[in-house]
């Protein structure tokens, strides 16, 4: 979360729909680049006051929530809404499911196959895989699955393509082997982290990762390698037995 400045640094100072709805919204002259910034990195600098519920930041330092933010938001959108019935908010990356719909085991979710162009399809929106193109197909209830990928939210700055998914390391877009990374988990917080932690190891090490905790993920990678857990082989298995 305190990675908003070198955010802005890679070139994402405005609404990503703003950007797309430029004449020629992903080309190095509508990014330009941003003064030189410090690298704050580091949340367990910010300091919680629990009887004030409040913040206390370092100097400088700025918060995005981002993703994390969403999926939260999403979830306790679905906890308001359930109380008058079945529903599924969908926060663009995040889908967050609460009871499924009557008659049916869940909520019928897809996961689009990433695809990575070297230039914008028709008016500067960026070239996307067939919508038939799908990762996977479950049925999603009272769960989160969250999806995090470098293929869609991109844009030239200075002759290179950048991204918005920071790597804390760096400072800078994260270097990955992967298009996206996404997850399956109970709660939307858990998914879209976990998710972001896949993306940025890459292909291997994001892997093993999720294996070892035993997290339900699925990695696609830029060469068309697609590997799922163990635990999101034993869910989509169990799902088939069941329905």
């Amino acid at each position: 979360p305190t990675l908003l400045d070198a955010l802005e640094a890679a070139g994402y100072t405005r609404s990503f729909d703003v950007m797309l709805a430029d004449v020629n919204p992903i080309d190095a002259a509508t990014c330009k680049p941003q003064p030189a910034h410090v690298h704050h990195n580091g949340w367990t600098r910010i300091e919680l006051d629990q009887a004030r519920t409040a913040l206390k930041l370092p100097t400088g330092m700025r918060l995005d929530l981002g993703g994390i933010g969403k999926g939260y938001t999403a979830q306790q959108a679905v906890r308001l809404l359930s109380q008058w019935g079945p529903c599924l908010v969908d926060a663009g990356g995040d889908v967050v499911a609460g009871a499924a719909p009557h008659g049916l085991p869940g909520w019928p979710v897809a996961v689009a196959a990433p695809f990575l162009a070297d230039e914008p399809g028709q008016n500067g929106t960026p070239a996307h895989a067939d919508a038939a193109d799908d990762l996977l197909q479950l049925w999603l209830a009272d769960a989160a699955l969250a999806t995090s990928g470098i293929d869609y939210r991109r844009w030239r700055q200075n002759g290179r393509w950048r991204h918005h998914l920071i790597d804390p390391r760096t400072g800078e877009p994260a270097v990955t082997d992967l298009l996206s990374a996404s997850v399956l988990h109970r709660r939307a917080v858990c998914a879209e982290a976990w998710a972001k932690v896949a993306l940025l190891l890459g292909m291997q090490a994001g892997f093993t990762r999720l294996t070892e905790l035993h997290v339900a993920g699925a990695l696609a990678g830029a060469d068309g390698q697609v590997r799922m857990t163990p635990a999101l082989t034993d869910f989509l298995a169990q799902e088939e037995r069941q329905f």
